[in-house]
């Protein structure tokens, strides 16, 4: 069994000759050359060192009285509060070492130095000096003591190697126990740590090649990232930036003021005889001070035994946000055939809105203050007497209106009302128009009237149908803005 091990032990050792003679690394260190511990710029990863970490945790593990002081340092690059973080992070790695390979817990305790003590200058500049001083202060320092707390030794690992070793070898009473058994037992377990520590640099090849393929990541990403920043639009020059300025300006400008609104229409057809009728009118609509807006609007009507022209001027307030009303003064002119002359009248129009979000209802009211006008006077008798005159009189309405939008943006918008007739009966009249618009600008429109204007003993209408021009709003709109919407004010 003796002689088995043995044979074991020495192919082991002449092959881990062969390796490290392989990689063109000195193997004729002495038993002392215990190796230092020296850590990357900005890591604390454990990479060298291993041999005298193995030593010193086995020293431990055999003298559980001694205790082991590790300080991390680190070199001057980084502010004091990383470095003190790094040198820790240092320590903590030596020392997790040594917990692993045979120091009890409270053998080895952990601290940091950070950037405070450097050990072979301060490594400043870009020389290779300097960068050799840098990485040699980027070490672990350890402070060695006995049972009784005194200092035994310190230093590197080299140091608490050496200073553990000495005092075992004045602790040890009598010749070394054991032979070239323990001897060999010895041995292979230094090779059980060497298969560990062989797996330890696979790992950490495995990482540094990972890192290699992330920091290829990151400069295909730079690149990518810079190549952008090339191809990225130029900055705008001071007139384009004046031009882009001045038109934002203007959009604003005009987005902020009130829409004016007007419309000319114009349609014929024909009335309840058969006979031919037109109409033209024209309508202006100024929203001011958010709440007010004034109405301006004209008509002219064609019949076969007249002609009528209208002209209305009204105010109108959005009162809430779902209410309006406005005041309105009117006058017409009527010119009737096989009349000596035409007459004007007069009434004044008071109305008030709902509006919601398909369009508006309201109601109007009506009061004539140029009641009557002659249109003819003639003798009745053969003494001239008697004078027979003709004349017109305005009557009083009320009624109901409405502007309801249909599909997409057609509406109808219309009234109807009582007309209280002097000397005789009260008569319905009122008016029905479908509006399509065509374009922006463009609608067709059909309409139809029964006692609109002149309302005599029989009833009359008429049926037309024409075109609308002009920047009108549809009712689906009227809920949509602040400011009052066009009203219907009454004909006379």
């Amino acid at each position: 069994m003796y002689t088995l091990r043995m044979i074991r032990v020495l192919v082991l050792s002449l092959s881990l000759a062969a390796l490290l003679g392989a990689q063109g690394l000195n193997t004729a260190a002495k038993p002392d050359d215990w190796e230092e511990i020296n850590f990357e710029f900005n890591s604390s990863v454990l990479t060298d060192g291993y041999p005298s970490l193995l030593r010193l945790g086995e020293l431990l593990q055999k003298n559980p009285a001694f205790r082991v002081r590790v300080e991390g340092h680190a070199d001057w690059i980084g502010n004091n509060g990383y470095n003190d973080r790094l040198g820790m992070s240092r320590a903590n790695a030596v020392r997790d070492f040594l917990l692993k390979y045979g120091a009890q817990p409270g053998q080895v305790t952990a601290a940091t130095r950070g950037e405070e003590q450097p050990k072979y200058g301060d490594g400043r500049g870009g020389s290779e000096s300097a960068k050799l001083q840098r990485w040699m202060n980027r070490r672990v320092t350890m402070t060695v003591t006995d049972g009784q707390g005194r200092t035994v030794g310190s230093g590197g690992v080299g140091d608490a190697v050496r200073s553990l070793g000495a005092q075992e070898q004045t602790a040890a009473a009598g010749p070394a126990a054991g032979g070239a058994a323990n001897c060999c037992d010895a041995i292979l377990k230094r090779l059980d740590k060497l298969d560990e520590i062989a797996a330890m640099l696979r790992d950490l090849k495995g990482e540094n090649d990972r890192l290699r393929k992330d920091v290829d990541e990151l400069r295909a990403a730079q690149s990518g990232l810079t190549k952008q920043v090339a191809e990225a639009p130029k900055p705008l020059s001071r007139q384009e930036t004046t031009e882009i300025a001045k038109a934002a300006t203007t959009d604003a400008i005009e987005t902020a003021r009130m829409k004016r609104f007007s419309i000319l229409g114009i349609n014929a057809g024909a009335d309840n005889n058969g006979s031919f009728t037109m109409t033209g009118r024209g309508r202006y609509f100024a929203p001011f001070k958010d709440r007010f807006a004034v109405q301006a609007q004209g008509e002219y009507m064609k019949w076969q035994d007249r002609h009528e022209g209208q002209f209305d001027l009204g105010l109108v307030t959005r009162v809430a946000p779902r209410f309006q009303a406005g005041l309105a003064t009117s006058f017409k002119h009527v010119s009737l055939r096989n009349m000596q002359q035409g007459a004007t009248l007069g009434q004044g129009a008071l109305m008030l809105d709902y509006i919601f979000r398909g369009g508006r209802v309201g109601f109007f009211g009506t009061k004539s203050f140029m009641r009557e006008g002659v249109v003819n006077r003639a003798v009745a008798s053969a003494s001239g007497n008697v004078i027979l005159e003709t004349y017109l009189r305005a009557v009083d309405q009320a009624g109901a209106s409405a502007a309801i939008g249909l599909w997409k943006n057609s509406y109808l918008e219309g009234n109807i009302g009582l007309l209280s007739r002097f000397g005789g009966d009260d008569k319905p009249g009122g008016t029905l128009r479908f509006v399509q618009p065509i374009s922006e600008r463009v609608a067709f429109t059909l309409e139809g009237g029964f006692n609109e204007t002149m309302v005599g003993n029989n009833a009359n209408g008429r049926v037309v149908a024409g075109l609308q021009f002009g920047n009108f709003q549809t009712p689906k709109e009227f809920q949509g803005v602040d400011h009052p919407v066009p009203m219907d004010i009454p004909r006379v």
